[in-house]
C-alpha cells in the first residue's frame, strides 16, 4: 500500500535473517549458538562450513543460511565435554530445553544422532 502512494524501498532483498535451532526442543527460539566451539556436519557427516572463519557474531547467520539452503535444513553441532562444561549455563548453550546427546566415543555419538558411525 505504501509503495502505491509513492514510498520507496531500501535494503537487501536477496537474503534473510536465520539461526540454527534445536529441532528437538519444546520451547520456541531454541537457538544453537555454539557453532564456533566445535564442528558442524551435515547428514553425511561432512563438514560444510569453516566454523572459525570469522567472529561468532558474523558467522551465526551464515552457517544457518548454508544449512537451510544447501544441507537439506539439517546439520549437527558436535563438541566435547570440556567445551560443554565451560559454556553450560551461559547464553551460548542455555537456549534449548533439551540436553545434548552424550557418548563416550565418536561412533556411539554418531549412532545416537542417526549418523553413520565410521563417517563421523
Amino acid at each position: 500500500m505504501a509503495l502505491e502512494v509513492g514510498a520507496g524501498t531500501a535494503g537487501s532483498f536477496d537474503g534473510m535473517h536465520c539461526e540454527l535451532v534445536d529441532t528437538r526442543a519444546d520451547k520456541p527460539d531454541a537457538v544453537i549458538w555454539g557453532h564456533s566451539y566445535g564442528i558442524v556436519v551435515n547428514k553425511k557427516c561432512e563438514r560444510f562450513y569453516d566454523e572459525g572463519k570469522r567472529q561468532f557474531f558474523v558467522t551465526f547467520e551464515m552457517i544457518a543460511l548454508d544449512c537451510w539452503r544447501d544441507q537439506d535444513m539439517s546439520c549437527f553441532f558436535v563438541t566435547d565435554d570440556d567445551i560443554w562444561q565451560r559454556f553450560h549455563g551461559s547464553w551460548e548453550y542455555d537456549t534449548t530445553d533439551k540436553p545434548p546427546e552424550q557418548a563416550d566415543t565418536i561412533e556411539e555419538r554418531a549412532e545416537k544422532l542417526g549418523l553413520t558411525p565410521n563417517a563421523l
